[in-house]
C-alpha cells in the first residue's frame, strides 16, 4: 500500500501545478492516504495491544531476539536503510544502543560503518556521543 502511495505521490510532482489532472490526482492522493490510515491504524493496535503481549508471554528474550535478527538479516540493503530511516530517531538511547550493538555483532564491518553513519546524521550530537561511548566505537 506504502508503495502505491508513494508512486502515486510521484506521479503527482510531475504534473503542472495549477493543472486540472494534479488536482484530481492530489484529491485522489488524499482519499487514499486516509484509506490507508484506517487500515493500519487498527493494524498497529492490534499489534501493541495483542500480539506483542502473547510474543512476551510465549517467547523468550533470546527467542524474540532471533527472530529480529532474521528479519533484520532478511531486508534488502536499500529495505533496511529505509527501515532504519524510521527507527532510530523513534527509538530510546538505550534502544539505539541496542540496535546498532546487534548491528555490531551480525554485520559485516562496512554495513556496520553504514548504520552508525546513518544514525549519527540522525540522531543530536550529544545522544550519539553516548551512544558511540556505550558501544565503544570510535
Amino acid at each position: 500500500m506504502i508503495e502505491l502511495l508513494l508512486a502515486h505521490f510521484e506521479s503527482i510532482k510531475v504534473k503542472e501545478a495549477a493543472s486540472k489532472m494534479r488536482q484530481t490526482l492530489g484529491l485522489e492522493f488524499y482519499l487514499a492516504f486516509n484509506r490507508f490510515i484506517a487500515f493500519y491504524l487498527p493494524h498497529i493496535n492490534e499489534e501493541e495491544e495483542n500480539a506483542q503481549l502473547l510474543l512476551w508471554r510465549l517467547c523468550s528474550d533470546e527467542e524474540l531476539l532471533a527472530a529480529q535478527e532474521g528479519i533484520v538479516a532478511s531486508q534488502m540493503p536499500d529495505e533496511a536503510t529505509e527501515s532504519l530511516k524510521m527507527m532510530i530517531p523513534a527509538l530510546s538511547q538505550d534502544e539505539v544502543a541496542n540496535l546498532l550493538g546487534m548491528a555490531k555483532k551480525s554485520t559485516p564491518p562496512q554495513t556496520f560503518q553504514s548504520i552508525t553513519t546513518l544514525a549519527q546524521r540522525l540522531l543530536g550530537a550529544e545522544e550519539w556521543a553516548a551512544i558511540k561511548k556505550r558501544l565503544e566505537i570510535g
